[in-house]
């Protein structure tokens, strides 16, 4: 974790100092590390058209797996999340936001200056089959 907080300096970054961001990033990468074992809803999205995940400008691709392992790379820069006969990765080096509320995280990344990502984790109580839900109530 120690080689994301020097990478971070380079980011991006509008919503918090570097200092905030890396304890964010940190604290929330620390906090999906203690998730194996659990299921897990990715919902990821990619956008040529930076900050703005409309369905017109993006990709998305959603899928569902049992968190069988989580790690950040030796070099501090990818993050990986390990599932049966699947593998996420994504850059931790140039994180921008990162914000959970309860059991879903959302992680935006800045990728070059057009293109960002978008990525929401969110961590299936058991009974809970509405995966496509999107609002609580």
């Amino acid at each position: 974790f120690q080689k994301i907080c020097r990478l971070i300096q380079r980011c991006d970054n509008l919503n918090y100092t570097p200092k905030e961001l890396r304890d964010r990033i940190l604290e929330n990468l620390q906090w999906l590390g203690n998730q194996n074992g659990k299921t897990i809803l990715i919902t990821d999205r990619i956008t040529t058209v930076k900050g703005n995940y409309d369905r017109h400008f993006s990709i998305i691709n959603t899928f569902e797996l049992v968190m069988m392992h989580f790690g950040v790379r030796t070099s501090g820069g990818t993050g990986w999340i390990e599932g049966e006969k699947i593998k996420f990765e994504f850059k931790t080096d140039c994180i921008r936001r990162v914000e959970r509320i309860n059991n879903e995280l959302e992680i935006e990344s800045v990728i070059d200056i057009n293109t960002s990502r978008l990525i929401n984790i969110k961590i299936k109580e058991p009974g809970d089959n509405n995966v496509h839900d999107d609002h609580v109530g």
